[in-house]
């Protein structure tokens, strides 16, 4: 794998610091670091669905000796010698860390799209690197220039299809009806009591004793000389009271319907898709360089 990479020669394309990357590209090749094997190697494998078949993945587990990829002279004969010192430390210090270096070969055409791709799997910035590492200070850094702006692609999440095809979904609102409890409504029955009164009129018989004097002629034969008694019996009403019962009236519930009309607001989602043709610039090779 390293034999294949040594005819990989840099001619210095970079994103812009604000996407902090910068790619070296030679001819039809491009290179990129990245902080970790795994991310080297899923970035590797989607170049390979996307198409691009022929890429490279360089580390110390690759090379074999991790005290081989700790010397910047390596990194120099492998990208040869325009790779500036500081990206060959650069290269040295962080594959030393278990970083790992991409490369991958691709038509002339597709390099920008293999550049933004490599961008979209947050390829490590070389200038802001060496900044961070000690190896370059701001001052110097800004004077580094930087040559070709690789095209942007979209951040690659799962692995690419050559035909990629986007799904647009669209929501739609159905509106139901059920019946809800929204109250009771009881009927409770119990007695009270009213004071009354009504008035009759009562009778009384009452003993009255009277006398008159008479003066009648009388036999002793016809005197009844044994003892009497005569009585009258008095009487008098008295009020009672008997109740009686009758129905007066009924209470009753029923339930009746009515319809009215309900409004639904509510908001729903659709997917929709902007085309944005990126055309690529041309490749900026360094002066004295052409492409063959």
């Amino acid at each position: 794998m390293v034999a294949q990479l040594a005819d990989i020669v840099r001619s210095g394309p970079v994103l812009s610091a604000k996407q902090r990357m910068i790619f070296l590209m030679a001819h039809e090749h491009v290179v990129a670091l990245f902080d970790t094997e795994d991310a080297a190697h899923t970035a590797a494998s989607n170049l390979g669905t996307a198409g691009f078949d022929d890429v490279s993945v360089v580390s110390a587990n690759t090379v074999g000796d991790a005290a081989t990829v700790k010397e910047p002279g390596f990194w120099k004969k492998l990208f040869g010698k325009t790779v500036e010192e500081y990206e060959a430390k650069v290269y040295a210090h962080n594959v030393a860390k278990g970083g790992a270096v991409v490369a991958v070969h691709a038509e002339p055409a597709n390099v920008h799209k293999v550049a933004g791709l490599l961008a979209a799997h947050k390829a490590v910035d070389l200038k802001a690197r060496a900044v961070d590492d000690a190896i370059l200070s701001p001052k110097a850094a800004a004077t580094v220039k930087e040559e070709v702006v690789a095209v942007p692609v979209a951040p690659v999440g799962e692995r690419l299809d050559k035909d990629a095809v986007l799904k647009l979904a669209a929501e739609s609102i159905d509106v139901g009806k059920k019946v809800v409890e929204t109250g009771t409504t009881r009927l409770r029955r119990y007695v009270v009591e009213t004071p009354v009164e009504k008035s009759i009129n009562l009778h009384e018989e009452h003993a009255k004793v009277w006398k008159r004097a008479i003066d009648e002629p009388a036999s002793l034969a016809d005197v009844d000389w044994d003892d009497a008694t005569i009585e009258v019996r008095e009487t008098a009403e008295i009020p009672f009271e008997s109740k009686s019962v009758r129905y007066v009236g009924e209470v009753g519930l029923q339930t009746y319907g009515e319809d009215h009309t309900a409004t639904v607001h509510d908001t729903v989602r659709s997917e929709k898709v902007d085309v944005e043709e990126i055309k690529a610039k041309d490749i900026a090779l360094p002066a004295g360089w052409t492409e063959n």
